[in-house]
């Protein structure tokens, strides 16, 4: 999952909650960091990074994050284990400016606040 933090469509909040909800239906991670299935990481599903500074279309409005979040995960052999975003790319130039790329954890996205609950319910 990849989401423009500034999206006012599908907020944080929805993405998380749409991170946390493919987890869950997937059997991933569980509160001991083991898939239910017995093997050690996480499906691909269960990934999502959010892309600062950008909205609804980040891959449009930052082509440059976008593409490098895209390419890694494209040409990993073990899709779940490679590193979306390492501290050195986490701030990726783009023609207007800088795009910040961050991974959301799993807990994150699990630990939504009353308000967000609420709303993303109502939205998704």
């Amino acid at each position: 999952l990849l989401f423009g933090s500034a999206d006012s469509w599908c907020t944080p909040a929805v993405a998380k909650r749409m991170h946390a909800t493919l987890a869950d239906r997937r059997g991933g991670v569980d509160d001991d960091g083991d898939d239910d299935d017995g093997s050690d990481g996480i499906s691909p599903a269960e990934r999502y990074v959010s892309v600062e500074n950008a909205g609804h279309c980040p891959n449009h409005e930052a082509p440059a994050a976008v593409a490098s979040v895209l390419l890694r995960w494209i040409g990993a052999s073990r899709r779940s284990e490679v590193t979306l975003v390492s501290a050195e790319r986490s701030r990726i130039k783009e023609q207007w400016g800088d795009a910040v790329l961050r991974e959301v954890s799993i807990e994150e996205s699990r630990n939504l606040g009353m308000v967000d609950r609420i709303i993303s319910t109502m939205v998704g």
